[in-house]
Formats: C-alpha cells, sequence, structure tokens
C-alpha cells in the first residue's frame, strides 16, 4: 500500500473513530468471507459500518481521534472494528445475534467503546440488550411528563364536576 493511501486511510478511520458512539474491537478468526459479507450486510442495515483494517494503522487512527493508549492495546491479532454512528449499541445487537448462530461462535469482541468508556467484550450480551439513545430519551421525557398531566388531570376535575352539577340542574329545572 503506498504511503499517500496510507494517510488517507488513516485520516477516514480517524474521523470514523471520533464520529462513533459505539466501537467494537472484534477477533474474526475463522470467519470466511461469505459470512464476513453476511456480518457488513447486516451492520449496514443497522447504519453501522464493520472494517478490517492493519492494527497499526487502527492505532495510529485511534490516537489520532483523541483515544487514550489504553484502548488501543486491544489491537493485536486479527481485529474487526464496528462502528455505531447513531445508535451506539445498535452494533452490539447485530455482534449479539450473529453470536448466537453456530457459524460465528468463534467471533470474539475484544472490547467495546461506548461514548468513549471502554466495557469488556464479555459485557456484549447486556449492552446489546440495552435501548437505543433515542429510546432513552423517550422514556425520560414519558417521565418527567407524567407528574405534569396528573397535576393538570387533577386541577381540571373540579371544574367537569361543577360543570356537570350545572348541567344536572339545568336538566332538572327544564322538566
Amino acid at each position: 500500500m503506498k504511503k499517500e493511501d496510507k494517510n488517507t486511510l488513516i485520516a477516514d478511520l480517524a474521523e470514523k473513530f471520533k464520529s462513533a458512539n459505539g466501537i467494537f474491537l472484534t477477533d474474526f478468526t475463522g470467519i470466511n468471507v461469505q459470512k464476513m459479507e453476511k456480518m457488513r450486510k447486516k451492520f449496514r442495515e443497522t447504519k453501522s459500518e464493520f472494517r478490517i483494517v492493519k492494527n497499526t494503522l487502527a492505532r495510529i487512527a485511534m490516537e489520532r481521534a483523541g483515544y487514550d493508549k489504553a484502548f488501543t492495546k486491544h489491537l493485536e491479532g486479527p481485529t474487526g472494528i464496528a462502528f455505531g454512528f447513531d445508535d451506539a449499541v445498535a452494533p452490539a445487537k447485530v455482534i449479539a445475534d450473529f453470536l448466537k448462530e453456530k457459524d460465528y461462535e468463534k467471533l470474539k469482541v475484544k472490547t467495546c467503546i461506548i461514548e468513549k468508556q471502554e466495557f469488556p467484550g464479555a459485557q456484549i450480551e447486556a449492552i446489546s440488550k440495552m435501548p437505543s439513545k433515542k429510546d432513552l430519551l423517550a422514556q425520560l421525557m414519558g417521565l418527567l411528563n407524567s407528574p405534569m398531566q396528573n397535576l393538570v388531570m387533577t386541577l381540571n376535575a373540579p371544574m367537569q364536576n361543577l360543570v356537570g352539577v350545572l348541567e344536572a340542574l339545568k336538566d332538572k329545572k327544564a322538566a
């Protein structure tokens, strides 16, 4: 690979490391090309990306993106990198689904980096069960909105009762 191609690849990877909310480093030993393409297709469906690059290039890109050297210690052996851009846990869900299949039992997760916080690869199952950031925000808004709705309903109840009593009085006098 030419030096300018390497520099372009490093710059592209550094940008992906900066913009990704979730990064998953995997060991793909024992997975053939057809299975890898099937995985890549699933990642694309979730607006994620799976890349295989040389560890030295990935290490340089991570350092340029501002990641601590502690994260780069996992860049040994065959490494596939899954990037989650819109949803940090979307790649974890794809990986967890593939780990359940017999053909992908050799796939191993080295580490997970979500919002620049590292988690052990063994926690992939728990991470995959987490709701997305969008869902969590919706739940939070529902929780914040609930007391206000209850207050409005409580304040409106006496008015509704008064209107009901007045309607009943009106009907009684009209009859």
